[in-house]
This record gives structure tokens, C-alpha cells and sequence, in this order.
């Protein structure tokens, strides 16, 4: 029997499909060891089989959400059983302690909560999850604890910037006041190189198949690490877009944006190049995934920058046309990784359309009959991509 209890309880597998799911669990936690603690396998098991006694309850969101993410990509073995997995993180949050009490598994459980839930992607709802995770991480104090390794010490500050990156993003995509401000972390050093060359997740086994690379791909860390840079310039543009005097102004804010997207893009082709040799097809489709996430992020940031200022409307138009061309490029499935946040998904595109409907509908007489219906089919490519959007996230 592999269901014991009523439906309103926790979903308890059978012993053999109970195992065979810490198996799995073992295999693809790995993807997100830079930032997260993997529970030994003792605590696995009171996780899948004795999930109501068990305490510490933010450890069964975070098994479920890896669960879910996994049974998802499957069109067999767990596939049949993604529909109890969120029921299992549903169950399990009703433990307040989840958002009360400062613990790192509670900032880890909201922090897949926050970046991959989609059930939790209601601005309300991602601003409250990102809230409680960013004041058990000050609480925590993530970024200074005094670890005797350096490895628990790298994984500590690691998660804190993957914190700062999902607060800022939330800030810009809803308009709210970040819970970690820029200027108050400046100081905080960035993680060693050389930890988050661990974060590879487009050479797992779901893109590589049987081939293993010769050497460790530094993609990842390059990706990781631009994203902590952007996210400061994020912290900038909120401070500058923020009532009150800004230590920057829009042009050298402009101007640091352009010199990081230049240099970043640079990088990651520059590693794609320099890696493609030793990576399947997959692979380097993923890591292309990641290219064009990448742009796509910076050109939404242009967008919210610029808006406003009337002689860079032009400028804005261009990168709101951009920012839509490369909608369908930006999105894949739940096993990819460099997909972004989930509310980049589901609402950056918002405000590239919408600056393309606007101009269309004020400045139509001043375009040709050309640029109109290209503009037509860019706003038509929005709409089907977000027709599209429940299909990425079922397979």
C-alpha cells in the first residue's frame, strides 16, 4: 500500500518506493549542494516514512520540492506520484516554526519555496516566503558566522548571495523595499571561486547522459557570480528609483550595467567556447539557456532604469523588443536550473509588452506599416508564451 492515512495527511510510500525515493533524492540533491545541506540518510528515512513525528518540519518541504522537481521531468517511475508531493510541503507548513524560527534548513526550504513554488508565486505570497527567509538569514547571520571549515563557511555566505539575488529580483519584479539592502552588504565579500565551481547542474545525468566531463566546468560559477554582481547594480537602481538622495546617478548607473553586461557576456561565451568541445548537445543547450536568462535579465533592467527618461525612450523600446524576441529562448522545464526564478518568468515579461503595446498605441502614426506588425508579433509571441507557461512546468 503506498498511501497510508486519509487525503488530508501526509503521503507515506510504500518501504520499496519509499527507498527507491532517497535514492533519487540522493542522486539530484546534488544540483543544489552549493547553497544547501543534504539531510544523511538516518534523517531520510524518518523524512519518507515518519514524516507526522518528525520535527524539524522545513526538512520535508525541502526533500518534497526536490521530489517534485524531479517526478516532473519523468514520464514514469515517480511521475505518478508529483501530485503527493506538495500535499506532503503543504502538510508540512503548517509548522510555524518554519517562518519564526532562524534556523539555515528553515532558509533553505524557503528559499526553494521562493525561487521554483509555483504555487507560491502570487506577489504576496513570494514577497511574505522571501521576507521570512531574509530575516532568519540576518538573524543567522549567514554572512559572518565564524565556521572552523571553509567549506561550511563558503556554503553559509553562498546561500546569503543567493538570497540577495532572489530579495533584489523580488523588489524589481513587485516594486517593493528589499529586506537585504545593497548598502548595507557592500562590505560582504564574495564567495571564493574556486566553492562555486561546484554549481554545474548542465552536466548532471538528465543532460549528460553516460559521458562525464574531463575537468570541472567553471560555467556555473561564472553564471553565480555575475548574478551576485548584477544583483548589486539591482540594489543601485532600487536605491536611485527609491524617494530620497541616491549615492548614483541614472547615467553611472547605466554605465556600470553596461560594463557588467559586456564583461559578463563575454565570460560565459567565452567558457561555452572554451568548454563545448567536452559537453553533450544537452549540455551546452542549458548552458545556452543560461546565456539568454542572462540577457534577458539585463534587458529588463534596462527597461525599469530608463523609464522615465525621455531621451533614452528609443533605448527602451529597442531593449523591450529584444527582451520579448527571446522569451521562447528563456524557459525550459523543471530540470533546468538557468530557467531564473520563477517570477521572472511570470512577470519581467509584463513590462517589456506593455511598453511595446504603449508605444504602439501613441506613437503608431510615426512607424511603418513594417515595424507595426513587427511589433504586432512580438506582442503576439508574449501571449503565447505565457499560454504556453503551465506545459513547461508539467514535463
Amino acid at each position: 500500500m503506498e498511501d497510508v492515512g486519509d487525503d488530508e495527511g501526509f503521503f507515506i510510500p510504500s518501504r520499496a518506493l519509499g527507498y527507491q525515493l532517497i535514492g533519487t533524492f540522493m542522486e539530484h540533491a546534488p544540483t543544489g549542494e552549493l547553497y544547501f545541506c543534504t539531510p544523511p540518510d538516518d534523517l531520510s528515512k524518518q523524512i519518507v516514512f515518519h514524516p507526522e513525528q518528525f520535527t524539524q518540519k522545513a526538512w520535508l518541504v525541502f526533500f518534497n520540492y526536490i521530489m517534485l522537481a524531479q517526478a516532473s521531468t519523468e514520464e514514469e517511475n515517480h511521475a505518478n506520484q508529483a501530485e503527493k508531493f506538495p500535499r506532503n510541503v503543504r502538510r508540512a507548513l503548517n509548522n510555524s516554526s518554519i517562518f519564526l524560527e532562524p534556523r539555515e534548513i528553515n532558509v533553505q526550504a524557503l528559499s526553494i519555496m521562493a525561487m521554483h513554488g509555483e504555487d507560491y508565486t502570487s506577489p504576496n505570497l513570494s514577497w511574505m516566503i522571501v521576507g521570512h527567509a531574509c530575516r532568519q538569514a540576518e538573524a543567522l547571520g549567514l554572512h559572518v558566522l565564524p565556521h572552523l571549515d571553509f567549506e561550511s563557511h563558503q556554503r553559509s555566505l553562498t546561500l546569503f548571495w543567493l538570497l540577495f539575488i532572489v530579495d533584489e529580483s523580488c523588489t524589481l519584479a513587485f516594486g517593493r523595499s528589499p529586506f537585504l539592502p545593497e548598502n548595507s552588504y557592500q562590505d560582504v565579500p564574495l564567495p571564493e571561486f574556486s566553492y562555486p565551481v561546484k554549481f554545474q547542474p548542465h552536466t548532471g545525468s538528465h543532460f549528460a547522459g553516460s559521458q562525464t566531463p574531463s575537468k570541472p566546468s567553471q560555467f556555473g560559477a561564472h553564471f553565480f557570480i555575475g548574478g551576485i554582481k548584477l544583483a548589486k547594480i539591482m540594489g543601485s537602481i532600487i536605491e536611485f528609483l527609491s524617494p530620497g538622495p541616491s549615492a548614483f546617478t541614472r547615467h553611472e548607473i547605466k554605465i556600470k550595467l553596461e560594463k557588467w553586461y559586456a564583461e559578463t557576456i563575454k565570460i560565459l561565451e567565452d567558457t561555452i567556447k572554451a568548454e563545448k568541445n567536452s559537453l553533450t548537445i544537452s549540455q551546452l543547450q542549458e548552458m545556452s539557456l543560461g546565456l539568454n536568462s542572462t540577457r534577458f535579465q539585463y534587458l529588463h533592467i534596462v527597461i525599469i532604469l530608463l523609464k522615465g527618461d525621455e531621451p533614452s525612450a528609443n533605448l527602451r523600446l529597442e531593449a523591450a523588443r529584444e527582451a520579448i524576441f527571446l522569451l521562447p529562448t528563456v524557459v525550459s522545464n523543471w530540470s533546468s536550473v538557468y530557467n531564473g526564478v520563477i517570477w521572472h518568468l511570470l512577470y519581467y515579461p509584463f513590462i517589456s509588452f506593455f511598453v511595446i503595446f504603449e508605444n504602439l498605441v501613441h506613437n503608431h502614426a510615426s512607424h511603418s506599416a513594417v515595424t507595426i506588425d513587427q511589433d504586432l508579433q512580438l506582442l503576439s509571441t508574449a501571449v503565447s508564451y505565457f499560454s504556453g507557461l503551465p506545459q513547461y512546468f508539467s514535463n
